[in-house]
């Protein structure tokens, strides 16, 4: 798999390398479904989006219907992987001194969005949340929205932190590891951070705050 490949052309090699394992295994399903599994993690990991949407797409769907834990999993991936548009959940806008409620698809404010998904209880977050507050200010309205998702146990200390986060969006992730916004999006540590055009198409996964800020080095904003 990692051995037989084009150095100019990698990804097409690795698609063309699992048509060719799974030819050679034939029709053993258990066997394949192992070895695709293992395929599939490892280019997951390595965020090889292509190869492990193929992989789970051409082969590896059909073999787990049974199987709805790993079915998320590779479906939250594939619906999260760049240039695919981010899943939908409402927001809470205050216009004219009243809520409103809308979605994320139709919210239309600025050019991007940062989605992150942070936690009161986090200290990563406490130390990067303020940073990336700070970094958004200094730029000009409508250039960047922040969408601040806190997954939290209680409503308590997410009130008394966003306080200080004033420019974001807030959006109270109750349940914590078990919301619906957090489990659509895959998320399974704090911050995680999504980048979205104006379309609400994910452009970018930033590990953290650095990240980001490098990102938009070589990603600038056109006027």
């Amino acid at each position: 798999m990692f051995t037989f490949t084009d150095s100019e052309d990698l990804n097409r090699s690795y698609i063309a390398n699992t048509d060719d394992i799974v030819k050679a295994i034939g029709e053993n399903p258990i066997i394949k479904k192992t070895i695709l599994k293992v395929l599939w993690t490892q280019f997951a990991e390595l965020e090889t989006e292509s190869v492990a949407n193929y992989i789970a797409d051409k082969y590896l769907l059909k073999l787990i219907k049974n199987d709805e834990s790993l079915f998320e999993k590779l479906s939250v991936f594939k619906n999260t992987s760049i240039n695919k548009v981010a899943p939908d959940f409402t927001l809470e806008i205050l216009k004219d001194k009243k809520t409103e409620l809308i979605n994320l698809c139709n919210y239309d404010e600025a050019r991007q969005y940062i989605v992150v998904f942070w936690s009161s209880t986090c200290s990563h977050c406490l130390e990067e949340l303020p940073r990336l507050h700070k970094y958004v200010k200094t730029l000009e309205e409508g250039i960047i929205k922040v969408i601040a998702i806190g997954l939290e146990d209680d409503i308590y200390g997410w009130t008394e932190r966003v306080e200080d986060l004033s420019s974001f969006i807030h959006v109270f992730g109750e349940g914590k590891w078990d919301n619906k916004i957090g489990n659509d999006y895959g998320v399974t540590e704090t911050p995680s951070y999504f980048i979205l055009d104006k379309n609400k198409k994910i452009i970018g996964k930033p590990y953290d705050f650095d990240a980001i800020k490098t990102y938009y080095q070589k990603h600038p904003i056109a006027p």
